[in-house]
This record gives structure tokens, C-alpha cells and sequence, in this order.
């Protein structure tokens, strides 16, 4: 019981610890990233309006932007590895170098393919926030002239704020809502397993006692 008790008292502090605020970049749309994903359709004619996307489940709300097509009303986009198809529906931000993607759910993944307009090289920056606090940052470089990259990253944040050198497109917009059980939720799970050990071996001793 002394043991089980230190136990406690250790999961306890545990529990009190804040989560870990590092973000980890996904940099390849690889099986992993598009198997363990859920896919926001884009939709719409050319040049219309769009400010969400949803799909039941969670809802996306970001800047207004225009649905394009690749090889329509925009030209070129990328292929495998760097992207999954040559020929998605995209959404150009129409000018501004800055747009922000709210969730109504906590993400633990979320993931887009992005290229500039300019067909030159342009840095994008990702800052992810949970509840308005900064969780992490994470930075890629896209060209234009060599085709669209991936923009994703685990961990967990309801906003990403996109910031780039220049106007851009946005396409292939990924999440994941798997819940990751947070310190508290662990210690109390472990403290759970540890009495149901401890009730099944007072009740091993007193039957041992009952027989004797």
C-alpha cells in the first residue's frame, strides 16, 4: 500500500505538469500522412468566393480566397512525392500574404500543399496556437517554378496562422482529431489499473485467510 501510495502522489505532480508545446513538421504527403488524415474537399466553381471548408465533422473557417483549378485558372501545381496529384482544386488567396485557419476542434494534425504565385522561391511560416497561446512554428520554403510543398504539422492547436513573402494558393487540406490523452488523463488511468491491482490481491489474501 506504501508503494501504491508513493505511486499516486507521483502521478498527481505528473498531472500537474503543463502538455509539451513543440509542434512536429510534416514535410511529405506521404501513406502515413494521407492514411492517418481526413481530406477537406474544395469545391465550387472557378472564382468563387470561399472562406471554410467543412465536412461534418470539423469545421474549417480561414481569409476569403477563390476556388481555382489547376491547369484551368491556375496553371501548374506539382506531383508525388511533393504533392499527391498534379491536378487538385485550390484555393488562391486573391493578394494577401497572410491568411488564418480557425477549427471548432483540437487538432493533433493539420496539413495543407501550398505554392506562391510568383514563380520564384518564397518562405512560409506556420504558427499554431491552442486557445490563443503559441504552441510552435514551423517554417518551409516553396518556388513557384518547381511546384507546390506540404505545410503540416502534429501536435495540438485549433489555429495556424500562415504568413509568406508572397500570395499564394492552398490546396489538399488535411486534419486528424485523434486525441492524445493529456498527463493528467494518464495518471489518472494508471491510478485506476494500480487499485484495481490492489483490490484483487486483498481479495486473493483473504481468501487465503478464510481457508487457512
Amino acid at each position: 500500500m506504501k508503494q501504491f501510495a508513493l505511486l499516486t502522489a507521483g502521478l498527481v505532480i505528473l498531472a500537474a505538469q503543463p502538455a509539451s508545446a513543440a509542434v512536429t513538421q510534416i514535410t511529405t504527403p506521404d501513406l502515413a500522412y494521407t492514411s492517418g488524415t481526413t481530406l477537406l474537399a474544395i469545391t465550387g466553381a472557378d472564382y468563387t468566393a470561399i472562406s471554410g471548408l467543412t465536412d461534418g465533422i470539423v469545421s474549417l473557417t480561414f481569409d476569403a480566397g477563390q476556388v481555382r483549378s489547376v491547369s484551368g485558372s491556375w496553371s501548374t501545381w506539382g506531383s508525388p512525392p511533393d504533392t499527391e496529384g498534379a491536378n487538385p482544386k485550390i484555393i488562391y488567396t486573391g493578394g494577401p500574404s497572410t491568411i488564418t485557419f480557425q477549427s471548432d476542434k483540437v487538432l493533433s494534425v493539420f496539413g495543407f500543399e501550398a505554392e506562391p504565385n510568383p514563380f520564384s522561391a518564397h518562405n512560409f511560416q506556420i504558427d499554431y496556437y491552442l486557445g490563443g497561446v503559441l504552441q510552435g512554428t514551423v517554417n518551409r520554403v516553396a518556388n513557384g517554378s518547381a511546384g507546390a510543398r506540404l505545410m503540416a504539422a502534429s501536435g495540438k492547436f485549433d489555429k495556424a496562422v500562415v504568413t509568406s513573402t508572397a500570395n499564394f494558393a492552398f490546396g489538399q487540406v488535411r486534419y486528424d482529431v485523434s486525441a492524445v490523452p493529456e498527463p493528467a488523463t494518464w495518471a489518472m488511468m494508471i491510478i485506476g489499473f494500480g487499485a484495481v491491482g490492489g483490490a484483487v490481491r486483498n481479495q486473493r489474501r483473504r481468501q487465503t485467510l478464510a481457508f487457512a
